[in-house]
């Protein structure tokens, strides 16, 4: 029998493949040609990756070269505000002062929106235009008169308290302004609606008035305690204010447009005076 017959009657020899090799003879006949392909692709990758590296850089510096002549430009007059000039007072007393001015802003731009609207509405007003409106018991809110950097550095639970009642004024506005919007908007019963906002005004002028102050610490927890209270009372005169203003818009009839503006004007004065003596307790809980 020749060997070519013997290796034909032999069982074959199973190939194993594994991660580290294989038993497979043919193996030996692949010559370099795989080590060869390893090493383009890994030299092609690297090529790409340097290329893609100096792209970055190139990127960064542009970035960075136009954020500084932006901030060169623009940036320093918005710090200046903040900074009082030199030989004139404590930069604290000019950041004070800053503040007070955008207080003040506030409420000259919530008069001057009643004035628009009064000059709008031509001398009258239905209920259904001035609920369709954006009145005060909507959007004037102890939280959008309070600047927030009110609760720096404030004592916890001073802090605390005045956000339990300024998220409950919050949170009720929006409500009443879903609700009623919707109501005048959709051609819905008013009368209802107004009967509902009322209800809600009843049960939050319940919730501040229920609202527990809170223990104060320092020197002056006497002055804090007393402007907490202040501004509770306020925050309750401010649904007060909402609940009174519905009821005048309880009629078909139309309404003179200073009606509405001055039940309006007593929203906005309760919620800025909430706003004044939450800050002014915060201001003097900081332990200093």
């Amino acid at each position: 029998m020749t060997a070519m017959g013997e290796n034909q009657g032999r069982p074959k020899t199973p190939i194993i493949e594994t991660a580290a090799g294989t038993t497979d003879p043919e193996n030996a006949k692949s010559g370099n040609k795989a080590y060869l392909v390893v090493a383009a692709t890994l030299g092609a990758l690297l090529l790409l990756g340097t290329g893609l590296s100096g792209c970055l850089n190139l990127a960064m510096d542009i970035v960075l070269s136009t954020a500084h002549e932006y901030g060169e430009t623009y940036d320093q007059p918005y710090y200046d505000q903040f900074t009082a000039p030199e030989g004139e007072g404590d930069p604290l007393d000019f950041l004070n002062d800053y503040i007070n001015d955008q207080e003040n802003t506030y409420y000259d731009n919530g008069q001057q929106r009643l004035d628009d609207t009064q000059s709008v509405m031509g001398g009258k007003v239905t209920a259904e235009d001035a609920l369709g409106s954006e009145l005060a018991m909507y959007s004037s809110t102890i939280d959008a008169a309070l600047a927030q950097s009110s609760y720096a550095n404030a004592q916890q639970s001073v802090r605390d308290f005045v956000r339990s009642l300024v998220i409950a004024d919050r949170d009720a506005s929006s409500e009443l302004a879903s609700s009623l919007h919707s109501a005048a908007w959709n051609g819905k019963d008013l009368t209802q609606a107004i009967d509902d906002a009322e209800k809600k005004a009843d049960e939050t002028i319940k919730s501040l008035q229920d609202a527990k102050l809170p223990e104060v610490a320092g020197g002056k927890a006497k002055e804090v305690t007393e402007s907490l209270e202040s501004g509770r009372t306020h925050a309750v005169e401010r649904w007060e204010a909402i609940k009174s203003e519905l009821e005048t818009l309880k009629t078909s009839e139309e309404l003179d447009s200073s009606t509405v503006s001055d039940a309006d004007k007593k929203v906005i004065e309760a919620a800025q005076a909430a706003a004044d003596d939450f800050a002014d307790a915060m201001e003097d809980s900081i332990d200093r």
